[in-house]
């Protein structure tokens, strides 16, 4: 059973609309908008120059509800006179649309790197190191995890990704945070290129709770 991005229905149907607008060129993919409040003290959105789509301009919470699941960007512009954004309209607001609003593999890797991360730079790490021939076999391991789950083939055509898992094959205490995150940074390279994704993902997502417990968490 595949997964959807749990979204009301209001915004799956601003979604179609905007990825319509975007696809036959009546929005601009950066659009300028501008909140107003009105007399029943409601706020409420316009857009700061004419499109050629007739296309009611999203309230404000639809389009902070379509920016977490990263199918736009809502800007802020500082400005002291009036209230005023921008949207930015991203590739995965029309990847959704076109696989009735699937969670895409995009979005899952893209959740798994940031957990990789924050576990990376905030998560405890006490306990790291105190045994150096553990955390040696350890880095060992998610190596030959990650050599095994993308292949030979496809390690050799992507001579950065094989450089960065070697390295962090031979990493240590003092460096080891340093190559994993080399690993994580190639491996969203391949993803941004559509380069093996479902083994990217499958690498990133198996990792994930691999790396937690290689860095104490």
């Amino acid at each position: 059973m595949s997964l959807k991005y749990p979204l009301t229905e209001t915004a799956k149907a601003t979604a179609r609309e905007l990825a319509k607008a975007w696809t036959a060129g009546q929005v601009p993919q950066l659009i300028p908008m501008f909140e107003i409040r009105n007399d029943g003290g409601v706020w409420d959105t316009g857009f700061k120059r004419k499109i050629e789509a007739e296309l009611d301009a999203p309230h404000t919470s639809i389009l902070l509800e379509l920016a977490e699941f990263n199918l736009v960007r809502v800007i802020p512009i500082e400005n002291q006179s009036e209230s005023v954004f921008e949207v930015l309209l991203l590739q995965e607001l029309k990847n959704a649309v076109e696989n009735d609003f699937e969670v895409s593999d995009y979005f899952i890797t893209m959740n798994a790197v940031g957990n990789i991360i924050v576990n990376s730079t905030t998560g405890p790490v006490q306990g790291v190191g105190y045994n150096t021939g553990i955390l040696h076999q350890n880095v060992e391991q998610l190596a030959d995890f990650m050599n095994a789950t993308l292949g030979d083939a496809f390690l050799q055509s992507q001579t950065e990704l094989k450089n960065a898992i070697d390295a962090l094959r031979e990493s240590n205490e003092a460096n080891q945070q340093s190559k994993l995150g080399k690993v994580v940074s190639e491996l969203g390279n391949c993803l941004q290129h559509g380069a093996n994704t479902a083994a990217v993902v499958a690498a990133l997502t198996a990792a994930a709770p691999f790396i937690q417990q290689l860095l104490g968490g």
